[in-house]
């Protein structure tokens, strides 16, 4: 939101709609803003309607209004939701096959057996006594 080219308006008010959501849009609110003169410039005033007004958090008072929207849009919720939820684990898979690749090749330059840790004094011809790794 702008504010208005004339200096001539005691308050000016701009409605819309504020839609945030990645891939889709899955929430939305109404947004309602009064400019009104300051004496040297338009403010912006007021944001309403299903959002939380986040324009207060920022140090620069001069930002168009900004919300935050709390009412869902459902299909774009849903398919948001199905996709992060797939998401998941792929991400803790690959999380976990890291971590497990790391492990076991600091294990092995410490000497220790890649699966379970335990020590092999660097013999790793006859594998592990342990677990039962590399027999």
């Amino acid at each position: 939101m702008h504010p208005p080219a004339h200096d001539d308006y005691e308050a000016l008010r701009e409605r819309g709609i504020a839609a945030n959501g990645w891939p889709m849009r899955s929430l939305w609110c109404a947004v309602s803003s009064d400019w009104k003169w300051t004496g040297q410039r338009y403010e912006p005033h007021d944001v309403r309607g299903g959002g939380l007004d986040s324009r207060h958090s920022s140090s620069d008072a001069r930002i168009d209004p900004m919300a935050v929207p709390l009412y869902p849009i459902w299909m774009g919720f849903l398919v948001d939701t199905l996709l992060y939820s797939g998401l998941w684990p792929v991400v803790f898979w690959l999380f976990n096959a890291v971590y497990k690749t790391t492990r076991s090749i600091i294990w092995s330059l410490r000497g220790l057996c890649r699966n379970c840790g335990y020590d092999l004094r660097g013999d790793f011809s006859t594998g592990c006594s342990e677990c039962g790794w590399g027999r």
